[in-house]
């Protein structure tokens, strides 16, 4: 973890450093069934309605929480929550990756080389992004494997493989400094009509 951002915390709270798993959690696929197959085509569109609503409400109550962690410590990120998730989500990541990321490296935004827009440590974070918007596009097309580029690399692994190559190999404690800061997250409460509203910074 980033010094100063990990001696900030440590003002702020002292929490013992937790550990976890990150395998990615594919969305299991749904066998054809008698009932299935008795569900008319419209009753189709509304089901698939229903989970799409369901995941955006899932994403938009992530994106809130890591909103409401920028906050807290008054990060430059803050307002960057649901472009965060969604970048992540469209390429098939954890949500909340990108934004751990972005912690863990440059404490969100804080500590970055001027003009960069490189919140991520990307290139030893000297590569330069136009925005922070095209940044976390182009990490979470990165380490998804979705990019030709890097996918020789990150096509096919789960999230702990993947927090490995990014920095894992270099720093023992990136995977339990990354689990701890998720924890964080995870505590933060928020309201559903903050949920329901999160939209600042998505495309």
């Amino acid at each position: 973890m980033h010094t100063n951002f990990k001696n900030f915390m440590r003002s702020v709270v002292v929490l013992p450093v937790l550990t976890t798993s990150f395998a990615m959690n594919p969305v299991a696929g749904i066998a054809q069934s008698p009932i299935a197959a008795a569900i008319s085509p419209d009753q189709n569109r509304t089901l698939a309605s229903e989970v799409t609503d369901n995941k955006r409400i899932s994403l938009d109550r992530e994106a809130a929480k890591i909103d409401a962690f920028f906050a807290k410590y008054k990060l430059p990120m803050e307002g960057y929550g649901k472009k965060l998730v969604y970048e992540a989500d469209k390429n098939g990541l954890d949500p909340k990756i990108i934004a751990l990321i972005a912690l863990e490296e440059s404490t969100g935004c804080k500590f970055i080389i001027k003009g960069t827009n490189n919140c991520f440590g990307w290139g030893s974070g000297k590569i330069r992004f136009k925005s922070i918007d095209e940044g976390i596009e182009t990490i979470a097309l990165a380490i998804s494997g979705n990019d030709p580029e890097t996918e020789r690399y990150y096509k096919g692994k789960s999230m702990e493989q993947v927090l490995k190559i990014y920095n894992g190999h270099a720093n023992p404690e990136y995977l339990s400094d990354i689990a701890w800061l998720r924890k964080q997250i995870d505590r933060m409460e928020v309201p559903e009509v903050q949920v329901a509203t999160a939209n600042v910074k998505a495309s």
